[in-house]
């Protein structure tokens, strides 16, 4: 006859009790990676402010963007505008969509 262990049974009833009653609700972030975006972006607004000229307004985010948009357009366009837009755009059979990308690149 084969014998079962109390303390294992205990634990697996154990569970069945407490199933879906702590962590994190579903699809939230980790704490972590919310912490961590958030310096992300303080970072990148401190920068945008240091890099704007005397005189003018602060810049933060945006400065900061449009700067690495400039000085670095092959990562920013892979990069970041990869990352924000959307995986697929379509249209209807009436009106398709019709896209034009031009870079420029001034002195």
């Amino acid at each position: 006859m084969a014998r079962t262990n109390p303390r294992k049974q205990a634990k697996n009833s154990n569970l069945e009790t407490h199933a879906n009653k702590g962590g994190r609700p579903k699809g939230s972030l980790n704490k972590t990676t919310v912490l961590l975006k958030e310096a992300i972006l303080k970072a990148a607004e401190l920068a945008g402010d240091d890099l704007t000229p005397k005189g003018r307004k602060k810049g933060g985010l945006i400065r900061y963007l449009q700067v690495q948009a400039k000085s670095n357009p092959n990562s920013f366009m892979s990069a970041l505008l990869g990352k924000v837009l959307p995986l697929q755009i379509t249209g209807d059979d009436e009106n398709p969509v019709n896209i034009t990308v031009r870079f420029e690149h001034g002195k």
